[in-house]
Protein backbone atom coordinates (compact mmCIF):
# COMPACT_ATOMS: atom_id res chain seq x y z
CA UNK A 1 0.00 0.00 0.00
CA UNK A 2 1.43 3.37 -1.45
CA UNK A 3 1.40 6.25 1.36
CA UNK A 4 0.11 9.65 -0.38
CA UNK A 5 2.55 12.35 -0.23
CA UNK A 6 1.93 15.01 2.61
CA UNK A 7 -0.31 17.82 1.30
CA UNK A 8 -0.27 21.82 2.56
CA UNK A 9 -3.57 22.75 4.04
CA UNK A 10 -4.23 25.03 1.63
CA UNK A 11 -4.73 22.12 -0.80
CA UNK A 12 -6.39 19.83 1.66
CA UNK A 13 -8.78 22.50 2.29
CA UNK A 14 -9.40 23.65 -0.99
CA UNK A 15 -10.18 20.26 -2.53
CA UNK A 16 -12.47 19.06 0.55
CA UNK A 17 -14.79 22.06 -0.63
CA UNK A 18 -17.36 22.19 -2.99
CA UNK A 19 -15.61 21.64 -7.25
CA UNK A 20 -18.34 24.24 -8.10
CA UNK A 21 -16.89 26.30 -5.54
CA UNK A 22 -13.12 26.00 -6.31
CA UNK A 23 -13.08 27.45 -9.37
CA UNK A 24 -15.44 30.63 -8.46
CA UNK A 25 -12.31 31.23 -5.97
CA UNK A 26 -9.50 30.59 -7.58
CA UNK A 27 -7.80 34.13 -8.17
CA UNK A 28 -8.34 36.01 -11.39
CA UNK A 29 -4.23 37.00 -11.54
CA UNK A 30 -3.67 32.91 -12.37
CA UNK A 31 -3.29 32.02 -15.88
CA UNK A 32 -6.41 29.59 -16.78
CA UNK A 33 -8.15 30.63 -13.54
CA UNK A 34 -11.89 31.57 -14.25
CA UNK A 35 -14.99 32.29 -12.65
CA UNK A 36 -17.98 29.62 -12.98
CA UNK A 37 -20.68 32.22 -12.15
CA UNK A 38 -19.96 35.46 -13.27
CA UNK A 39 -22.95 35.38 -15.48
CA UNK A 40 -20.69 37.06 -18.59
CA UNK A 41 -20.88 35.02 -21.35
CA UNK A 42 -19.69 37.86 -23.55
CA UNK A 43 -16.14 38.33 -25.29
CA UNK A 44 -15.08 41.76 -26.84
CA UNK A 45 -13.62 41.92 -29.88
CA UNK A 46 -10.44 44.07 -27.85
CA UNK A 47 -9.73 40.61 -26.06
CA UNK A 48 -9.55 38.61 -29.00
CA UNK A 49 -7.58 41.68 -31.18
CA UNK A 50 -4.99 40.86 -27.92
CA UNK A 51 -5.03 37.43 -28.28
CA UNK A 52 -3.74 37.61 -31.80
CA UNK A 53 -1.49 40.34 -31.23
CA UNK A 54 0.11 38.61 -28.34
CA UNK A 55 0.80 35.89 -31.15
CA UNK A 56 1.82 37.59 -34.65
CA UNK A 57 4.83 36.53 -34.36
CA UNK A 58 3.75 32.18 -34.05
CA UNK A 59 0.79 33.46 -36.94
CA UNK A 60 2.80 34.71 -39.11
CA UNK A 61 6.22 33.02 -38.69
CA UNK A 62 4.77 29.37 -38.31
CA UNK A 63 3.18 29.17 -41.25
CA UNK A 64 5.95 30.79 -43.53
CA UNK A 65 8.39 28.10 -41.77
CA UNK A 66 6.35 25.73 -42.73
CA UNK A 67 5.48 26.13 -45.70
CA UNK A 68 9.27 26.62 -46.47
CA UNK A 69 9.65 23.39 -44.74
CA UNK A 70 7.46 21.82 -47.54
CA UNK A 71 9.20 23.35 -50.54
CA UNK A 72 12.53 21.98 -49.61
CA UNK A 73 11.39 19.00 -48.89
CA UNK A 74 8.92 18.95 -52.14
CA UNK A 75 12.93 19.79 -54.56
CA UNK A 76 14.65 17.22 -52.21
CA UNK A 77 12.17 13.84 -53.09
CA UNK A 78 12.88 12.44 -56.23
CA UNK A 79 10.15 12.91 -59.06
CA UNK A 80 7.66 10.10 -59.64
CA UNK A 81 6.30 9.60 -62.84
CA UNK A 82 6.95 12.22 -66.05
CA UNK A 83 4.81 13.06 -68.51
CA UNK A 84 5.08 14.22 -72.16
CA UNK A 85 2.93 15.90 -74.18
CA UNK A 86 3.11 15.89 -78.33
CA UNK A 87 1.32 18.23 -80.54
CA UNK A 88 0.71 16.34 -84.28
CA UNK A 89 -0.69 18.83 -86.96
CA UNK A 90 -3.72 17.97 -88.31
CA UNK A 91 -3.43 16.63 -92.17
CA UNK A 92 -5.66 18.17 -94.84
CA UNK A 93 -7.07 15.41 -97.35
CA UNK A 94 -8.12 16.21 -100.46
CA UNK A 95 -8.40 19.79 -101.28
Amino acid sequence: MSENPPQSADFRTAHSENPSQLAATAPQSQPGAFALDDGDDEISVLDLLLVVAENARLLIFGPLLAGLAALGIAFIIPPTFTATTRILPSVNRGN
